[in-house]
């Protein structure tokens, strides 16, 4: 059984671990949030927490159980960083341009992901953006309807293309902060002319 970290989320953000915006992120999927957005009682795991403090300093590998919340590990880390960074003045979430590239073997894991990170920030202030960039992306937006999951996130709150970069198109002209693919699409990114601005001088 894995243990709580001893301290709940207010006591995270008054002692500077967590950036007070991570209360709006709605992630009702698992890990520490059992119902949508973050309670006053609810508390990280001791392993989620020691994740979230290493990742501002260096990288990290979690080795855990299944349904141990390995996922929210770097999720919440990775989103908790881009709002510290963007309220220290090192970063300007208002600029377009990749700051973190997740990288999965399969397609059916980046969408998995892309669908529960559009849903976690989607209303999110600044936006933080998401894209996906596979074989499945389409060219133009215009080339395929929107999904159900693609209308509204977990609250029913429409979401907006300032959160969701859908398009090859979109994701060239202005990059998402985020950036979901896989290892073979990467490399066709890295030597593809038309997609050398979204690693360019964003």
């Amino acid at each position: 059984k894995y243990s709580g970290c001893g301290n709940t989320i207010p006591e995270l953000i008054s002692s500077g671990v967590l950036d007070s915006r991570m209360r709006s992120v709605n992630d009702p999927m698992r890990g520490f949030i059992p119902k949508g957005n973050l309670g006053n009682e609810d508390q990280l795991y001791s392993h989620q927490l020691k994740a979230i403090e290493a990742s501002k300093q260096k990288n990290i590998i979690v080795a855990s159980g299944t349904g141990s919340g390995k996922t929210e590990c770097f999720l919440y880390s990775m989103i908790n960083n881009l709002l510290q960074e963007e309220k220290s003045g090192k970063d300007d979430l208002s600029q377009p341009g990749v700051r973190i590239l997740m990288i999965y073997p399969m397609n059916a894991l980046v969408k998995d992901q892309l669908q529960r990170i559009v849903k976690m920030v989607n209303g999110q202030q600044p936006a933080i953006s998401v894209g996906m960039y596979t074989s499945q992306t389409p060219k133009e937006e215009t080339e395929f309807s929107r999904q159900d999951w693609e209308r509204k996130d977990n609250a029913g709150n429409p979401i907006g293309e300032e959160y969701y970069k859908r398009s090859r198109d979109v994701i060239r002209n202005s990059p998402p902060h985020i950036l979901i693919t896989n290892y073979s699409m990467l490399e066709y990114m890295m030597l593809r002319a038309d997609d050398s601005k979204i690693f360019g001088e964003n």
